[in-house]
């Protein structure tokens, strides 16, 4: 969820800034607050989605966002700041 955000711990991001919860179906679902949810208002990210599978010794989540009227405000490149 940083890199999605655009910032890490310690950038105006905390652990508990990111709830992984159940949604409607009992698919996985992201709900930010602090400063994760303004960074998600400043990008105008309007929609979260997330995926995540496990096998006994991996796990693996991605996340999406879907924004409207920010997509130059936000690189594709990992290693920008």
């Amino acid at each position: 969820m940083g890199k999605l955000l655009g910032r890490g711990y310690g950038q105006g991001l905390t652990w508990r800034d990111i709830e992984i919860a159940t949604g409607w179906f009992g698919e996985p679902a992201i709900v930010l607050h602090g400063g994760a949810r303004r960074r998600q208002d400043e990008l105008g990210i309007t929609e979260i989605q997330l995926s995540i599978s496990h096998q006994p010794s991996v796990v693996v989540a991605v996340a999406v966002a879907v924004a409207e009227g920010a997509a130059a405000e936000v690189s594709s490149d990992p290693l920008a700041s």
